[in-house]
């Protein structure tokens, strides 16, 4: 039986649990424990496989599964998905996981969040958003609590830049000519972006430093900037011409395929909770966007010089990310392109 503290990760078979599971394999000073739907899926058999991990199948959404996955645990990671349950069961399932984790006697507790639009924005209804705004309310609960035996840290990030590989809000399209097309309805505003390839150092040293990540909102990002520069940046590691295209909302998404009758919750699968009476996919992504089109996203947010100290290496600008990855427009599977990333980033860090 291992001695090592045990940490649970919920959410680790996703596109920001798998690094995070990567990245505390590799310290060799936990045994990881993976909350999984289906053990036998090729994500889970994945990350199963690295040195101390192991996989426990059961649901976050099922009270007997989070108690059994608690039970020795010292830490754990929680990564909800709202697009799978919905933003009100994400918000009551994000508290009574942290309830039943104490009772438990978990010792540290992260919540990975994501920037709360609805309160940035002074609670106005054009920024509600309901896949932000269940992630950031629980992470306001979670904050208060203040217990005096439990360290609860916030891991906040934003808009993956590992996005643009896929064909969700921010792929660019090809044309025929082999130039590219990049979509927004953003207009002058700008989005945060971060490299999901950063996201596992960040979490190591949030269990590896509990004093000081005791109360932390840890907000990471990579770069915050405009379309047209997400468009230079492109055209300068590529060599390939593109085009900005803003559209106005109502435009966007139908281009998207995002209309009023798919829910916000659309990523259910076969037997997995679901609840269909929230927002829809259309106005869940018109208040996301809305934030990013009046830059609720500010530098001043950002702790650089913390990010810096906790991972030297991390990358600072999304053309840094492009050339680091290799990104060339053309669309993949985010999750299995982040573990090719992420072996490289290994290699590259390893041999600095």
């Amino acid at each position: 039986m291992s001695t090592l503290p045990k940490i649970v990760i919920i959410g680790g078979t996703g596109a920001q649990g798998v690094p995070v599971v990567q990245a505390l394999s590799d310290t060799g000073k936990y045994e990881v424990v993976v909350l999984t739907r289906n053990k036998s899926s090729e994500q889970a058999q994945t990350i199963g496989s690295l040195p101390h991990v192991s996989l426990l199948e059961g649901t976050y959404t099922n009270e007997p599964d989070i108690w059994t996955v608690f039970k020795g645990a010292y830490g754990t990671f929680v990564n909800t998905d709202s697009h799978v349950i919905g933003e009100k069961a994400e918000t009551f399932w994000g508290m009574r996981i942290f309830e039943i984790a104490v009772a438990q006697g978990v010792k540290h507790f992260v919540w990975g969040n994501i920037y709360y639009l609805t309160k940035l924005g002074g609670y106005d209804p054009k920024y509600r958003s309901g896949h932000t705004d269940g992630k950031g309310r629980v992470a306001e609960w979670l904050l208060a609590q203040k217990l005096k035996d439990v360290t609860v840290t916030v891991f906040t990030t934003c808009a993956y830049a590992n996005m643009l590989w896929g064909a969700g809000q921010l792929s660019p399209v090809k044309n025929d000519n082999g130039s590219f097309t990049f979509y927004s309805s953003i207009g002058d505003g700008v989005i945060p972006v971060v490299a999901l390839e950063d996201v596992g150092p960040y979490v190591s040293w949030i269990f590896g430093h509990k004093e000081r990540a005791d109360n932390l909102d840890l907000i990471t990002v990579t770069d915050i900037l405009t379309y047209p520069a997400i468009v230079s940046a492109f055209e300068k590691v590529t060599g390939k011409k593109a085009i900005w295209k803003d559209l106005p909302y109502d435009e966007f998404a139908a281009f998207r395929d995002m209309t009023d009758d798919i829910p916000a919750a659309f990523a259910a699968g076969p037997g997995e909770y679901h609840d269909p009476t929230g927002m829809s996919l259309k106005e869940n992504f018109r208040g996301w966007w809305q934030g990013w089109r009046d830059s609720l996203a500010t530098w001043d947010m950002v702790d650089v010089k913390l990010l810096d100290e906790i991972h030297p290496k991390r990358m600072r600008s999304l053309e840094e990310w492009m050339r680091a990855v290799g990104f060339n427009g053309e669309r993949k599977s985010v999750l299995k392109d982040l573990a090719g990333n992420q072996a490289a980033m290994r290699g590259r860090v390893a041999s600095e």
